[in-house]
């Protein structure tokens, strides 16, 4: 035993050599030789000996299957396999069916004489020999534990086997080799030798038939569930291998079928935390085809990961605790990676990334890159690689492209795809709902720049990605109700990388996000970029902003507080005067010395014109640049005119509607066109580069640059500011920005004064009726149909003061005002138990009489035609809230002098709760009206 096993290592450094080498064409048949290896229609057939004394005859049938015979006094094997043509993974099962008939030679005993049917092979990365063993005559020898070391034993589809190792040195040409030899031996495999099937030599030969099946794969599974390294599978075959024996073998039948194995999704898996997050990995490759390598030096980078093929998904999860979403919430994502791929450039190729947000238990957002295509199979697909089938109830297909109003402009239009994808679980009832949208560039929700490269349809092999993404989530979740979608809380935020069929590598310098959570109130605070750069933003402490940067000489960057004015703008016929009070810090500013390099704070104003037209206005505070650059670059124009402001001088220029396209200081205009001219306060001595002030602070009189402006340009362009923005812009340079204080008074002609903080409240500086938002001194129910029609977009409605309107004091005006006033409304009036109406005149001559009362629990409309003497009265019981509606009405206000409309005259009598009643004579048509309808019902039966 000792010198079998002594030979079967010397032989394997020859048969290594042989399957190495490369061998030419031979016939179907041979014999009389040591070795031979054979191509033959997708498959290598291999024979070897390791004596000149051993004879081995070899005949192909061109059934994939072959006849040999053998009379070894040492080691041989018969085979047939994958040996030149490399195995494409290492899964791969073995259906084979043969017949044979062996014994010992002659001299040799069965002690010393083996026969066995196994699959066997190479790996590589690391080098490893395998024997996985169906069928053996003497599976005895391998309880020598010197020569074997028992690993433990496994079921594989219900067939036992035990695991051996052996480790391995030689010497070969290329010095010491030492790898590790793996046995699998199959419980219930012995097989007998013809003596023991009752043959002696020489006599007539008589088959035994053996069949299996051996899967490669399932046996690497259960080797690596031990701790054993796998590497890639070089060469498999089955083998019919002899020891000291001779005998025939008849191979009816090999099969050798490559599969997708069951958890090939979670094949390889792994978690780390780093900077800020949870990192969950999962590859369908095996453990010796991934490497992933955690960054635990720096912050500067986050990981490596390398895969060879299958599917790949990388997850960073930021946080798992709910989030309500504020109506100027930013998140702000960050991601900063490079990565190669190698592999067939198909449609199932794919390299993407998905930022996706649990909304709640049923509904989910996914925002995916731009650029990438979404339809019902990329998503199938992308879920098969995390490891989830869901059956598929409903979608929309394809994409649903929806055209939305711009936040950046008012007049600007953005494009978005959105997917909503509706499933079930199998063996579940309960409905998700995934809302997969695509952001496209400098999208009103979403705005990035990469540097991904494209050659045609194929990816080139090296490439990078930066994006900066800045999402307005509470306008993305509110222009998504229309949907379905209905949320206001994000209660987990994770983003995916993931691959399919190529291999590769990826580099992660950063993955980061952010939310900046800014007051709710009158200003919106929103950043732009373009190009390569690095940004933050976030709420200080004064309810403002702090803004860092890193640009590159190809990047720009701005940040803002911006006041949009409530209704139509702020009509400047009615102001006095608009000052803004400003105080900024600018630190540790440096540009990159390059031309058009600046650093920039100034304030601008939008004029809306008419058919979506604008022009817009900028006032310079700071401006860390040259001058003339800025002058040449948006080719402004000089006026005549300079003025002084609260100690700085400025030159006033302009620019028509011929500047470059797409370019203004305060960042990208999408519709060129819309805007019609732009007017510039610049100060006559700009500090230069690095000169700055570390702080400075003043106020603007904004009317005393709008009085030089109208004197350059068309006076009929300065009739409303829709909106005014304190902005810190930089391109080309490095800093932060910390802006302290920006407040805006509005002085009016009749001397209110408004003034709007960060806090979004305005706080007037004259006394007005809160809710007197038509100006009557009154606060009734005529406000609140006035605030109505406002919110519904009614031209026909005049608001005199609606900052009067704002009852919640969000700096606001909305829905949630309009109930706030309704309730107050409610709570002044007095309402009436008694209506008695006659209502006189008209065209036709009408007299009718109408009452609504109470008697008990019962509700009474009683109604009587006067001038048809002959009509009965008609009473009916109406209901609660139909009564309520009546004596809901603001009668205080129509107890007033008479009045007569078209034709028609009241008298009417309101009884009160007390006993008390008033008498009128004004209008009542609405509380007619109401009562008519009520007639219609219960005598008509009409449900008008």
């Amino acid at each position: 035993m000792t010198f079998r096993i002594f030979k079967r290592t010397v032989s394997a450094a020859a048969a290594a050599m042989c399957f190495m080498a490369a061998v030419p064409a031979v016939p179907l048949s041979a014999s009389a030789e040591s070795h031979k290896l054979i191509s033959y229609e997708g498959y290598d057939y291999e024979y070897w000996a390791d004596s000149d004394e051993s004879t081995v005859t070899f005949d192909i049938d061109k059934k994939g299957g072959f006849d040999a015979s053998w009379n070894a006094y040492g080691n041989c094997f018969m085979s047939k396999g994958l040996i030149e043509q490399a195995p494409a993974s290492n899964n791969y099962k073995i259906d084979y069916d043969l017949s044979i008939n062996f014994g010992p030679v002659q001299n040799a005993t069965a002690e010393n004489a083996c026969t066995y049917v196994c699959a066997y092979g190479f790996l590589k990365q690391p080098t490893a020999e395998f024997f996985f063993t169906d069928y053996d005559s003497d599976i005895s020898r391998y309880e020598n534990t010197e020569y074997f070391t028992p690993m433990g034993s496994v079921d594989i589809d219900g067939k036992n086997y035990d695991l051996y190792s052996q480790k391995v040195s030689m010497h070969t040409i290329n010095g010491a080799v030492s790898y590790t030899r793996y046995f699998s031996v199959r419980r219930g495999g012995e097989m007998k030798d013809r003596y023991e099937l009752g043959q002696s030599w020489g006599s007539e030969t008589e088959y035994s038939d053996y069949s299996g099946e051996i899967d490669i794969g399932a046996q690497f599974d259960a080797l690596e569930k031990l701790g054993e390294k796998i590497g890639d599978l070089d060469r498999v075959s089955l083998n019919v291998e002899s020891y000291r024996s001779s005998g025939e073998v008849k191979l009816k039948s090999c099969d050798f079928t490559e599969y997708t194995p069951a958890n090939s999704g979670i094949q390889t898996k792994g978690t780390f935390e780093k900077n800020g997050g949870t990192y969950t990995y999962t590859s369908s490759c095996r453990p010796s085809k991934v490497d992933m390598k955690v960054n635990t030096v720096t912050d500067d980078k986050e990981f490596d990961y390398k895969w060879q093929g299958g599917s790949n998904t990388i997850t960073k999860t930021f946080f798992n605790e709910p989030v309500k979403i504020g109506a100027n919430d930013l998140i702000l994502f960050k991601e900063d990676y490079s990565f190669e791929l190698n592999g067939d450039d198909s449609s199932d190729n794919s390299f993407s990334g998905i930022l996706e947000m649990e909304l709640n238990d049923s509904q989910k957002l996914c925002l995916v890159d731009t650029g990438t295509d979404i339809s019902q199979e990329k998503i199938s697909s992308y879920y098969k690689a995390k490891g989830i089938v869901p059956t598929v109830k409903n979608t929309a297909s394809p994409a649903q492209t929806i055209t939305l109003s711009g936040a950046l402009y008012d007049t600007e239009k953005q494009v978005m795809s959105v997917y909503p994808f509706t499933y079930m679980f199998k063996d579940g009832n309960k409905e998700y709902t995934d809302y997969w949208v695509t952001i496209y560039p400098n999208d009103i929700y979403s705005y990035n720049e990469n540097k991904r490269e494209f050659s045609g349809n194929k990816i080139l092999p090296d490439h990078s990605y930066r994006s900066y993404n800045i999402i307005k989530i509470a306008d993305l979740l509110k222009d998504l109700r229309e949907y379905g979608l209905d949320a206001d809380t994000v209660y987990s935020a994770s983003y995916t990388l993931s691959s399919e069929n190529y291999s590769g590598s990826l580099s992660v310098n950063a993955l980061k996000l952010d939310i900046s959570r800014f007051n709710s109130g009158g200003y919106d605070f929103s950043p732009e970029y373009y190009g390569e750069n690095n940004f933050d933003i976030d709420s200080n402490k004064n309810g403002l902003f702090d803004f860092s940067w890193n640009n590159t000489k190809y990047g720009a960057c701005t940040a803002m507080a911006e006041k949009h004015f409530d209704g139509s703008g702020l009509d400047l016929s009615k102001v006095k005067s608009i000052v803004a009070d400003y105080s900024v810090t600018v630190d540790s500013v440096q540009v990159y010395g390059v031309k058009n390099d600046n650093t920039a704070v100034y304030l601008r104003g939008k004029l809306p014109l008419s058919d979506g037209a604008r022009s817009e206005f900028y006032i310079d505070l700071a401006y860390l640049g040259n001058n003339a650059d800025l002058k040449k670059q948006v080719k402004l124009i000089p006026s005549a005119f300079s003025l002084k402001d609260n100690d700085k001088e400025y030159e006033l220029y302009f620019n028509p509607n011929d500047y470059p396209s797409g370019f203004c200081v305060s960042g990208f205009v999408s519709d060129i066109n819309e805007l019609v001219h732009q007017y510039w306060s610049l100060e006559h001595e700009p500090p230069v580069n690095g000169e700055a002030p570390a702080s400075f602070s003043g106020s603007v009189d904004i009317t005393k640059h709008i009085a030089k402006y109208k004197a350059t340009g068309d006076r009929d362009a300065f009739g409303i500011i829709s909106d005014l923005a304190l902005c810190a812009e930089a391109y080309r340079s490095v800093g932060t920005v910390s802006v302290d204080k920006f407040d805006i008074t509005v002085t009016y002609n009749d001397g209110t004064v408004m003034k709007y903080t960060p806090s979004g409240a305005a706080a007037p500086e004259k006394d007005f009726l809160k809710g007197d938002i038509n100006g009557d001194d009154v606060f009734s129910i005529s406000d609140v149909v006035t605030l109505q029609q406002w919110l519904i977009g009614s031209r026909n409605v005049w608001v005199k003061n609606l900052e009067a309107a704002d009852l919640n004091g969000d700096g606001s005006i909305d829905i949630f005002d309009l109930c706030e006033m309704r309730k107050a409304v409610l709570q002044k009036i007095t309402f009436p138990v008694a209506v008695s109406i006659n209502v006189r005149g008209g065209y036709a001559g009408v007299d009718r009489e109408w009452k609504v009362y109470r008697e008990g629990d019962k509700f009474i409309l009683y109604f009587k035609n006067i001038k048809n003497s002959t009509d009965a009265p008609f009473t009916a019981e109406i209901t609660e809230e139909e009564y309520r509606q009546i004596m809901s009405q603001d009668y205080e206000v129509n107890i007033a002098p008479p009045l007569v409309m078209d034709g028609f005259y009241y008298d009417s009598v309101i009884t009160y709760k007390d006993g008390t009643e008033k008498n009128t004579q004004s209008d009542m048509s609405e509380a007619v009206w109401i009562m008519d309808k009520l007639l219609s019902k219960y005598k008509y039966n009409e449900n008008l």
